[in-house]
């Protein structure tokens, strides 16, 4: 419906579409193993923000807020217990690293932290483990999630892209 005699608008998310027709990478291999091993030159294009020696941080690909982060061990586990020590350490200093770079570069006012472990928990990949961390605004919730069940991305992700992986470039000089 029209609001005051204006054509109806246009909600356009393009990189969503993959998502939308079910499109799957036909190599059958685990889509965040492929990311765990892509050369430096492919990050932009993938999403890579960073990178340790056990785990990763990536922008989700089907975000449900502009920023929405995932950061990934490199190896491919299931199940919580059974990463390692080392791993389990080096994730939780890029969850801290996440939302000190969502409070940064994006100016939440908030971060929800979460990890689905398996898929009755609602993991959509549920066979390589991940953490989600979603910036959060006042007010961001409106009824195009909630009616809709549809989410507006205030800001193109590359731009998000750009954003984030400045700081953390910047924060991984300060180390």
């Amino acid at each position: 419906m029209a609001v005051s005699g204006q054509p109806p608008g246009r909600l356009q998310a393009p990189w969503r579409a993959g998502y939308v027709r079910g499109d799957r990478d036909e190599s059958g291999e685990c889509p965040f193993c492929q990311l765990a091993v892509a050369s430096p030159e492919r990050f932009p294009a993938l999403g890579i923000l960073a990178v340790a020696e056990h785990s990763l941080v990536v922008l989700n690909r089907y975000p449900y807020h502009a920023g929405h982060l995932l950061i990934l061990p490199r190896a491919h586990v299931q199940r919580l217990p059974d990463l390692p020590a080392v791993c389990r350490e080096e994730l939780d200093q890029w969850m801290v690293r996440a939302v000190e770079a969502l409070e940064g570069a994006m100016g939440c006012h908030g971060v929800n932290l979460g990890l689905n472990q398996g898929k009755a928990a609602g993991a959509g990949l549920a066979d390589h483990l991940h953490w989600h961390a979603v910036p959060r605004w006042h007010g961001d919730h409106n009824f195009m999630s909630v009616l809709g069940e549809t989410y507006v991305l205030p800001e193109d992700p590359q731009q998000t892209y750009n954003r984030l992986v400045d700081w953390f470039a910047r924060k991984g000089e300060d180390t």
